[in-house]
Protein backbone atom coordinates (compact mmCIF):
# COMPACT_ATOMS: atom_id res chain seq x y z
CA UNK A 1 0.00 0.00 0.00
CA UNK A 2 1.31 3.09 -0.71
CA UNK A 3 1.63 5.86 2.54
CA UNK A 4 -0.16 9.50 1.91
CA UNK A 5 2.07 11.95 1.23
CA UNK A 6 1.79 15.64 -0.26
CA UNK A 7 0.59 15.91 -3.08
CA UNK A 8 4.50 17.12 -5.11
CA UNK A 9 5.14 15.94 -8.66
CA UNK A 10 8.07 14.56 -9.96
CA UNK A 11 9.32 16.66 -12.99
CA UNK A 12 10.02 14.81 -15.89
CA UNK A 13 13.28 15.85 -17.81
CA UNK A 14 12.32 16.28 -21.32
CA UNK A 15 14.39 13.47 -23.13
CA UNK A 16 12.27 11.01 -21.20
CA UNK A 17 8.81 12.24 -22.64
CA UNK A 18 9.75 10.14 -25.28
CA UNK A 19 10.22 6.72 -23.30
CA UNK A 20 7.40 5.05 -23.62
CA UNK A 21 6.96 6.04 -27.90
CA UNK A 22 10.69 4.48 -27.79
CA UNK A 23 9.32 1.38 -26.50
CA UNK A 24 6.20 1.19 -28.22
CA UNK A 25 8.46 1.62 -31.63
CA UNK A 26 11.18 -0.98 -30.63
CA UNK A 27 8.22 -3.62 -29.72
CA UNK A 28 6.91 -3.26 -33.44
CA UNK A 29 10.00 -2.71 -35.01
CA UNK A 30 11.21 -6.15 -33.13
CA UNK A 31 8.32 -8.19 -34.81
CA UNK A 32 6.78 -9.65 -32.07
CA UNK A 33 4.61 -6.26 -31.76
CA UNK A 34 2.87 -6.64 -28.56
CA UNK A 35 0.88 -9.89 -28.17
CA UNK A 36 3.30 -12.66 -26.65
CA UNK A 37 5.17 -15.43 -28.64
CA UNK A 38 2.24 -17.85 -29.74
CA UNK A 39 -0.50 -15.33 -29.85
CA UNK A 40 -1.88 -14.37 -33.38
CA UNK A 41 -1.28 -10.90 -34.51
CA UNK A 42 -3.82 -8.06 -34.70
CA UNK A 43 -3.13 -4.27 -35.66
CA UNK A 44 -3.10 -1.89 -32.80
CA UNK A 45 -4.64 1.26 -32.78
CA UNK A 46 -6.44 3.95 -30.74
CA UNK A 47 -9.48 3.01 -29.51
CA UNK A 48 -9.66 -0.59 -29.49
CA UNK A 49 -12.18 -0.82 -26.80
CA UNK A 50 -14.17 2.56 -27.40
CA UNK A 51 -17.06 0.13 -27.80
CA UNK A 52 -16.18 -3.05 -25.72
CA UNK A 53 -15.45 -1.08 -22.67
CA UNK A 54 -15.25 2.67 -23.85
CA UNK A 55 -14.37 3.73 -20.30
CA UNK A 56 -11.24 1.38 -19.85
CA UNK A 57 -8.60 4.37 -20.20
CA UNK A 58 -10.66 6.44 -17.68
CA UNK A 59 -10.39 3.87 -15.06
CA UNK A 60 -7.04 3.23 -15.63
CA UNK A 61 -6.49 6.82 -15.32
CA UNK A 62 -8.20 7.61 -12.27
CA UNK A 63 -6.42 4.65 -10.17
CA UNK A 64 -3.12 6.18 -10.89
CA UNK A 65 -3.86 9.32 -9.98
CA UNK A 66 -5.17 8.72 -6.53
CA UNK A 67 -1.78 5.96 -6.71
CA UNK A 68 0.32 9.37 -7.50
CA UNK A 69 -1.70 11.66 -5.14
CA UNK A 70 -0.86 9.27 -2.35
CA UNK A 71 2.88 8.55 -3.53
CA UNK A 72 4.24 11.28 -5.83
CA UNK A 73 7.12 8.47 -6.21
CA UNK A 74 4.55 6.02 -8.28
CA UNK A 75 5.24 7.17 -11.06
CA UNK A 76 8.67 5.90 -11.44
CA UNK A 77 7.40 2.03 -10.47
CA UNK A 78 4.47 2.07 -13.23
CA UNK A 79 7.18 3.08 -15.39
CA UNK A 80 9.56 0.93 -15.12
CA UNK A 81 7.20 -2.28 -14.70
CA UNK A 82 6.39 -1.11 -18.40
CA UNK A 83 10.02 -1.04 -19.55
CA UNK A 84 10.90 -4.36 -17.74
CA UNK A 85 7.94 -5.93 -19.31
CA UNK A 86 8.71 -4.59 -23.14
CA UNK A 87 12.30 -5.43 -23.11
CA UNK A 88 11.94 -9.21 -22.77
CA UNK A 89 9.30 -10.99 -24.65
CA UNK A 90 7.68 -7.66 -25.99
CA UNK A 91 4.73 -5.38 -24.16
CA UNK A 92 2.72 -8.69 -23.70
CA UNK A 93 2.74 -8.52 -19.73
CA UNK A 94 4.18 -11.31 -18.97
CA UNK A 95 6.25 -9.77 -16.42
CA UNK A 96 2.79 -9.86 -14.29
CA UNK A 97 2.61 -13.63 -14.48
CA UNK A 98 3.03 -15.77 -11.05
CA UNK A 99 5.63 -18.52 -10.69
CA UNK A 100 4.20 -21.69 -10.66
CA UNK A 101 5.75 -24.97 -8.84
CA UNK A 102 7.01 -25.91 -12.32
CA UNK A 103 8.62 -22.36 -13.34
CA UNK A 104 10.01 -19.57 -12.28
CA UNK A 105 8.18 -16.51 -13.79
CA UNK A 106 9.84 -13.34 -14.84
CA UNK A 107 8.59 -11.42 -12.00
CA UNK A 108 11.24 -13.46 -10.09
CA UNK A 109 13.94 -12.81 -11.58
CA UNK A 110 16.53 -11.29 -9.96
CA UNK A 111 16.58 -7.91 -12.29
CA UNK A 112 13.24 -7.91 -11.07
CA UNK A 113 13.49 -8.41 -7.29
CA UNK A 114 12.97 -4.80 -6.87
CA UNK A 115 9.59 -3.78 -9.46
CA UNK A 116 6.93 -2.20 -7.47
CA UNK A 117 3.70 -0.76 -8.62
CA UNK A 118 1.64 -4.49 -8.37
CA UNK A 119 -0.84 -3.56 -6.96
CA UNK A 120 -1.72 -0.68 -8.52
CA UNK A 121 -2.00 -2.58 -11.46
CA UNK A 122 -4.36 -5.25 -9.20
CA UNK A 123 -6.52 -2.61 -8.29
CA UNK A 124 -6.78 -1.07 -12.23
CA UNK A 125 -7.55 -4.74 -13.15
CA UNK A 126 -10.28 -5.52 -10.71
CA UNK A 127 -11.89 -2.67 -11.39
CA UNK A 128 -11.66 -3.16 -15.39
CA UNK A 129 -13.27 -6.94 -14.54
CA UNK A 130 -16.09 -5.03 -12.69
CA UNK A 131 -16.82 -3.00 -15.59
CA UNK A 132 -16.21 -5.11 -18.66
CA UNK A 133 -15.02 -8.96 -17.84
CA UNK A 134 -12.52 -10.24 -19.71
CA UNK A 135 -12.14 -7.71 -21.97
CA UNK A 136 -9.23 -5.54 -21.36
CA UNK A 137 -5.88 -7.16 -21.21
CA UNK A 138 -2.94 -6.90 -18.81
CA UNK A 139 -0.76 -5.88 -21.36
CA UNK A 140 -3.01 -3.14 -22.39
CA UNK A 141 -2.78 -1.79 -18.66
CA UNK A 142 0.07 -1.89 -18.19
CA UNK A 143 0.63 0.50 -21.93
CA UNK A 144 -2.28 2.84 -20.28
CA UNK A 145 -0.63 3.07 -16.66
CA UNK A 146 2.73 3.92 -18.09
CA UNK A 147 1.62 6.68 -20.15
CA UNK A 148 -0.66 8.00 -17.70
CA UNK A 149 2.02 7.74 -14.83
CA UNK A 150 4.48 9.74 -17.27
CA UNK A 151 2.07 11.90 -17.90
CA UNK A 152 1.22 13.04 -14.05
CA UNK A 153 4.53 13.48 -13.71
CA UNK A 154 4.26 16.59 -15.20
CA UNK A 155 1.50 17.97 -13.86
CA UNK A 156 1.00 18.64 -10.20
CA UNK A 157 -2.74 16.59 -9.13
CA UNK A 158 -5.05 18.39 -7.23
CA UNK A 159 -7.86 16.19 -5.45
CA UNK A 160 -7.62 13.20 -7.43
CA UNK A 161 -8.11 15.28 -10.81
CA UNK A 162 -6.56 15.29 -13.97
CA UNK A 163 -4.13 17.18 -15.72
CA UNK A 164 -6.13 20.15 -18.01
CA UNK A 165 -3.70 19.55 -20.96
CA UNK A 166 -4.42 15.68 -21.09
CA UNK A 167 -2.64 12.73 -22.00
CA UNK A 168 1.06 13.40 -23.67
CA UNK A 169 0.10 11.06 -26.13
CA UNK A 170 -2.06 8.34 -27.23
CA UNK A 171 -1.59 4.38 -26.72
CA UNK A 172 -2.19 2.25 -29.44
CA UNK A 173 -4.45 -0.73 -28.07
CA UNK A 174 -5.26 -4.46 -28.54
CA UNK A 175 -2.27 -6.46 -27.25
CA UNK A 176 -2.99 -9.65 -26.06
CA UNK A 177 -1.42 -11.14 -22.95
CA UNK A 178 1.38 -13.37 -23.26
CA UNK A 179 1.06 -16.72 -22.03
CA UNK A 180 5.15 -17.49 -21.43
CA UNK A 181 7.28 -16.26 -18.31
CA UNK A 182 10.82 -17.76 -17.97
CA UNK A 183 12.58 -15.82 -14.99
CA UNK A 184 16.04 -16.80 -17.46
CA UNK A 185 14.45 -14.50 -20.06
CA UNK A 186 14.52 -11.94 -17.95
CA UNK A 187 18.47 -12.46 -16.98
CA UNK A 188 19.58 -12.81 -20.20
CA UNK A 189 17.47 -9.69 -21.63
CA UNK A 190 17.10 -6.84 -19.02
CA UNK A 191 20.11 -4.29 -18.71
CA UNK A 192 22.12 -4.35 -15.81
CA UNK A 193 23.45 -1.41 -13.51
CA UNK A 194 26.67 -2.71 -13.92
CA UNK A 195 27.06 -3.86 -17.77
CA UNK A 196 29.29 -1.95 -19.67
CA UNK A 197 28.70 0.11 -22.55
CA UNK A 198 29.37 -1.86 -25.09
CA UNK A 199 27.02 -5.27 -23.52
CA UNK A 200 24.54 -2.59 -22.97
CA UNK A 201 24.93 -1.40 -26.67
CA UNK A 202 24.87 -4.80 -27.99
CA UNK A 203 21.46 -5.51 -25.36
CA UNK A 204 19.41 -2.51 -27.13
CA UNK A 205 20.72 -3.63 -30.57
CA UNK A 206 18.84 -6.76 -29.97
CA UNK A 207 15.85 -5.19 -29.68
CA UNK A 208 16.54 -2.85 -32.77
CA UNK A 209 16.96 0.29 -30.52
CA UNK A 210 20.07 2.75 -31.37
CA UNK A 211 22.43 4.23 -28.96
CA UNK A 212 20.12 7.58 -28.77
CA UNK A 213 17.65 5.21 -27.68
CA UNK A 214 19.84 3.53 -25.25
CA UNK A 215 20.20 7.42 -23.85
CA UNK A 216 17.18 8.47 -23.45
CA UNK A 217 15.73 4.83 -22.25
CA UNK A 218 18.84 5.05 -19.72
CA UNK A 219 18.12 8.98 -18.38
CA UNK A 220 14.78 7.81 -17.69
CA UNK A 221 15.57 6.48 -14.45
CA UNK A 222 16.18 10.15 -13.35
CA UNK A 223 12.17 10.15 -13.09
CA UNK A 224 12.50 8.01 -9.85
CA UNK A 225 14.79 6.82 -6.91
CA UNK A 226 17.94 3.69 -7.38
CA UNK A 227 18.28 1.52 -5.14
CA UNK A 228 21.71 0.99 -2.89
CA UNK A 229 22.85 -2.09 -4.45
CA UNK A 230 22.69 -0.49 -7.92
CA UNK A 231 25.75 1.97 -7.02
CA UNK A 232 27.37 0.51 -4.12
CA UNK A 233 30.58 -1.09 -6.21
CA UNK A 234 31.09 2.48 -7.61
CA UNK A 235 31.51 4.10 -4.09
CA UNK A 236 34.17 1.96 -2.67
CA UNK A 237 37.24 -0.03 -3.66
CA UNK A 238 35.97 0.22 -7.20
CA UNK A 239 39.99 -0.58 -8.79
CA UNK A 240 40.86 -2.46 -4.70
CA UNK A 241 42.09 1.36 -3.48
CA UNK A 242 39.64 2.16 -1.66
CA UNK A 243 38.74 4.80 -4.35
CA UNK A 244 35.24 5.09 -6.34
CA UNK A 245 34.63 4.94 -10.01
CA UNK A 246 36.54 7.87 -11.59
CA UNK A 247 33.77 8.43 -13.83
CA UNK A 248 31.77 9.61 -11.23
CA UNK A 249 31.90 13.37 -9.55
CA UNK A 250 34.35 13.00 -6.74
CA UNK A 251 32.11 15.30 -4.81
CA UNK A 252 28.62 13.77 -6.05
CA UNK A 253 30.18 9.84 -4.81
CA UNK A 254 31.35 11.79 -1.35
CA UNK A 255 27.20 12.82 -0.94
CA UNK A 256 26.47 9.21 -1.97
CA UNK A 257 28.81 7.37 0.74
CA UNK A 258 27.12 9.23 3.73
Amino acid sequence: MYTAMAARPLLLPPPVLLLLVVLAASSAAHGYGAYGYGDAAAELRVGFYKDSCPDAEAVVRRIVAKAVQEDPTANAPLLRLHFHDCFVRGCDGSVLVNSTRGNTAEKDAKPNHTLDAFDVIDDIKEALEKRCPGTVSCADILAIAARDAVSLATKVVTKGGWSRDGNLYQVETGRRDGRVSRAKEAVKNLPDSMDGIRKLIRRFASKNLSVKDLAVLSGAHAIGKSHCPSIAKRLRNFTAHRDSDPTLDGAYAAELRR
